[in-house]
């Protein structure tokens, strides 16, 4: 599989004394990190890349990198505090994120709205491959007891 570059435009490059604001997320810069070592990004856009209709908006990884980063935060259950996520300068430099590159909740339901298509489809054909095997079967062994 060819190996595809995911890099965010804010990397942490150094720890150092600063006066800026901080934030309490403790491990979130890590666990970005490993999700971008391990290459998810360019799985999940293979798996998921045609939920996107166009270029307008956040890249698919973007979305999923934000998502993972909720779950894994767990402070709310809330679709709606992706809103104030986006508005926290600190958390968007803790994912390595820009401000303008964070998603609102309305993004965020959109793109579960897409992924659960794009699941239901694969689901689909794959639920219609079976019932279709089931009648073949059955088709066969009706046959064997006929003949």
């Amino acid at each position: 599989m060819k190996q595809l570059k995911f890099k965010s435009k804010c990397k942490i490059g150094k720890v150092d004394v600063t006066g800026d604001t901080l934030t309490g997320r403790g491990g979130m810069a890590l666990f970005v990190r490993y999700l971008s070592q391990v290459n998810i990004y360019a799985l999940l856009v293979e798996a998921f890349g045609r939920i996107r209709r166009n270029e307008k908006g956040q890249p698919i990884w973007n979305i999923f990198k934000q998502v993972f980063c909720f779950f894994y935060d767990g402070t709310s259950r809330h679709l709606v505090y992706f809103d104030q996520l986006k508005r926290d300068e600190g958390y968007a430099a803790v994912i390595e994120n820009t401000s303008g590159g964070m998603v609102c909740s309305h993004q965020v339901k959109r793109f579960f709205q897409g992924l659960f298509v794009a699941l239901w489809g694969h689901l689909s054909e794959d639920i219609e491959a079976v019932i279709h095997l089931a009648f073949e079967d059955r088709e066969a062994r009706e046959d064997r007891v006929n003949d």
